[in-house]
């Protein structure tokens, strides 16, 4: 058990520097230049400190993960319900198009509580929010138990659903994406995007932005629907967001600066 819970921390760890840390260095240091028309917030404000915090917290988020592995074991049995055979990938697809849009319910409910509770906000959230002007750094830039909290689907329903190990990974990889285009600072769905109905429920980079930059409101994973549904969606994204796809689609830096956002208390 402990030699499996050592390979799991390696392989968080491991990920994290290679998914996330080589798309900070791509994106931030290497080609930030060239990419400068399509970053969300005109005004810079992440610096060496802000990256120091968000690699610190990543690594120790990974306790969180651990703790959930240690209670609900590694998801790998049979479910107690229905044992699917994810190695056909039909039965993977249709099993990960129906865990991402759980998980994005129990991202949108418990990321909002979050924030509507001030304890748990300044206790638990604050840390990832210290990230205003986020970087794929901040991904994974969790507490510990705010770490637990986001895996729960993953560690939960397989316990009811029984599926094979490669569910895991697909699932994992498909997060990680996500997380690094909702944290990666820059916009890159098109101009047409919002055009195709499918297409238009995907939370672009935008969407999760304005989250840190505004704090409250936007609290969506994967999906716009319940930021719509429960009145949750800022009131100026739509706005924002068409103008900074005419900023892409015209290939134009940023002419001003965007104004201060404090850090919420």
């Amino acid at each position: 058990m402990i030699t499996d819970l050592l390979k799991f921390v390696y392989v968080g760890v491991r990920d994290y520097f290679l998914y996330f840390g080589g798309s900070f260095v791509l994106l931030w240091l290497v080609f930030r230049p060239k990419l400068q028309h399509r970053k969300v917030q005109l005004k810079t404000r992440a610096n060496s400190k802000q990256w120091f915090h968000e690699v610190k917290w990543s690594l120790i988020s990974q306790v969180g993960f651990v703790v959930g592995l240690l209670i609900f074991g590694d998801g790998m049995a049979p479910g107690l319900f229905v044992q699917l055979n994810t190695n056909n990938f039909g039965v993977l697809i249709a099993a990960s198009l129906v865990y991402i849009v759980i998980d994005d319910a129990w991202f949108y409910w418990t990321h909002r509580a979050l924030h509507a509770n001030n304890r748990l906000y300044r206790s638990i959230h604050k840390i990832h929010h210290r990230s205003i002007d986020t970087t794929p750094l901040t991904g994974l830039s969790f507490h510990p138990l705010e770490s637990f909290i986001i895996n729960v689907p993953l560690a939960v329903l397989p316990i009811f659903i029984g599926v094979q190990s490669n569910f895991f990974f697909w699932a994992i990889y498909i997060s990680t994406l996500n997380n690094i285009l909702g944290h990666n600072g820059f916009e890159w769905a098109p101009k047409w995007w919002d055009r195709v109905p499918l297409l238009r429920l995907k939370t672009p980079s935008i969407h999760h932005n304005l989250h840190h930059e505004k704090s409250r409101g936007n609290y969506g994973l994967y999906f716009t629907y319940w930021d719509r549904w429960m009145g949750t969606e800022f009131a100026d994204y739509s706005t924002r967001k068409v103008v900074l796809r005419e900023r892409i689609s015209a290939k134009a830096g940023p002419l001003q600066a965007a104004p201060r956002v404090d850090v919420p208390s």
